[in-house]
């Protein structure tokens, strides 16, 4: 019978001799470490030797260290709460049950993702719940919140939650669809956030002051035809890193989503010091990105700016560490390969246009979510002088984050980036525990037929359908 079976009533559980010796400090280490790291939950969907049901294995794992004593019940529900995933619309409804009911597991949660899709008559359900969260503070001490919905077509007015001044938000991530009032939720962030990532917006609000994003030091940042750069209603006096993801060049010419990624370089980018930036493909362009960051010191860029043949122009007098990130054309042509890729590479040419050039490295299309963590190849010095982390818990491990070594053998550095991520979330307790299986890979959602567009689902029948998917 699977473990997952076993009751989670905490007085239901007994300490075996075996366990009573070790500290609870040292055993919340050691399931620190031994867990999976959140990037494989992360991405393990997309990487060959990560496949999905490890997010199943991680769920059991968890929830079986709940069940083996109070000792272990108190350190492993630490652990099932700190991250937590919503993929499903089910799952809100639940979750936010749950905090309402058992207060104390809300202080556990560290970072919230929501990324369920939202269907047809589920808008006022997700609105109510996601309001419930915000304004019952249910979640005190959440640092990361991701939010990435899926409207349905024909969900209008759905908006951004509204974030209150009081947050302990410092890292927030809001998804590529458009969420009309995201820059005004934005204002009650603005002296805390740390950590961003958006869409750069096609119009602003007319009667929104500037917004002085006081500590923000990273930035990642999806442009799009529309997006428009205003210094009038931004500032960023503390951005040094920005990351570039994908754009979708079949929207508009290359060119044209170029000169807004140039006017916000040319804006914000004078104190930047790391830059990734996989999808210039222009020289030129590359070029004026660079000359518009004076203080850069590591830089992600394709690696056919370094062919001798059309490219090889690039040039900084800072930067030291170089991400050459896999040209886009090997993914298309068969005969295409490392050796081939590399093979174009003018090594002396870079070092001569790089003279404070300390370490390269080549960034292969599987590996390059990792350029978005714009951790250069250099290792740093780990921080030993930590503190001690509330509650008497033990410093946590300040492993050398910048090196990649580091990200692939564990969580490292940021506290909210060392827990693991439970994208099938599920109430602790003995009701909820029969009705989850080790290879059920993530909550599926039901089929539903809509005879009536202003029919809207209430928490019960919500949750009634959300159990029926987890039979």
């Amino acid at each position: 019978m699977s473990e997952c079976t076993h009751s989670d009533d905490p007085s239901e559980l007994t300490t075996p001799n075996y366990t009573s010796t070790l500290p609870e400090e040292t055993l919340f280490f050691i399931f620190r470490l031994a867990l999976p790291p959140s990037w494989v939950l992360i991405h393990g969907d997309s990487l060959p030797p990560f496949p999905r049901p490890i997010w199943s294995a991680d769920m059991c794992a968890k929830r079986a260290i709940t069940r083996v004593c109070k000792t272990w019940y108190r350190i492993g529900v630490e652990f099932l709460y700190e991250n937590v995933m919503l993929r499903s619309i089910g799952q809100l409804p639940a979750f936010v049950r749950t905090l309402e009911t058992r207060r104390e597991l809300g202080s556990f949660v560290r970072r919230l993702d929501v990324s369920c899709m939202i269907p047809l008559g589920y808008g006022l359900l997700y609105s109510t719940e996601m309001e419930k969260l915000f304004s019952f503070n249910l979640c005190p001490s959440f640092t990361h919140f991701t939010f990435n919905p899926f409207p349905a077509e024909g969900n209008v007015g759905l908006r951004a939650p509204v974030i209150g001044t009081n947050s302990t938000i410092t890292n927030l991530e809001i998804g590529m669809r458009g969420w009309a009032n995201y820059p005004a939720s934005l204002a009650p962030l603005s002296q805390t956030l740390t950590s961003l990532s958006i869409t750069l917006p096609a119009d602003y609000d007319v009667g929104l002051p500037q917004l002085t994003f006081t500590h923000l030091e990273n930035l990642r940042l999806d442009i799009r035809p529309s997006s428009v750069v205003s210094t009038a209603h931004w500032a960023l006096p503390r951005l040094r890193r920005l990351c570039l993801p994908n754009w979708q060049t079949s929207e508009a010419a290359p060119t044209e989503i170029g000169g807004t990624l140039h006017a916000f370089v040319a804006a914000y980018g004078r104190a930047l010091t790391h830059l990734a930036a996989p999808q210039i493909t222009q020289p030129d362009l590359a070029q004026a990105v660079l000359d518009s960051c004076p203080a850069l010191v590591h830089l992600g860029v394709q690696v056919n700016h370094f062919w001798r043949a059309g490219g090889g122009s690039l040039h900084h007098a800072r930067v030291a560490t170089l991400d050459m990130l896999e040209h886009p054309a090997s993914m298309l042509t068969p005969t295409w390969s490392l050796e081939l890729e590399l093979a174009g590479v003018d090594i002396a040419r870079v070092r001569s246009r790089f003279p404070g050039l300390r370490a390269w490295r080549y960034v292969d299309t599987g590996m390059n979510f990792l350029a978005d963590l714009l951790a250069p190849p250099t290792p740093v010095v780990c921080n030993e002088d930590a503190g001690a982390a509330a509650g008497g818990r033990p410093p946590e491990y300040d492993a050398p984050s910048s090196s990649y070594l580091a990200i692939l053998l564990s969580d490292v550095g940021c506290a909210d980036e060392d827990s693991d991520v439970d994208p099938d979330y599920v109430q602790p307790e003995s009701s909820d525990a029969d009705e989850d299986t080790d290879d059920e890979v993530a909550p599926r959602e039901a089929h539903y037929e809509f005879f009536d567009v202003d029919w809207e689902v209430d928490r019960d029948e919500a949750l009634v359908l959300y159990q029926q998917t987890l039979a």
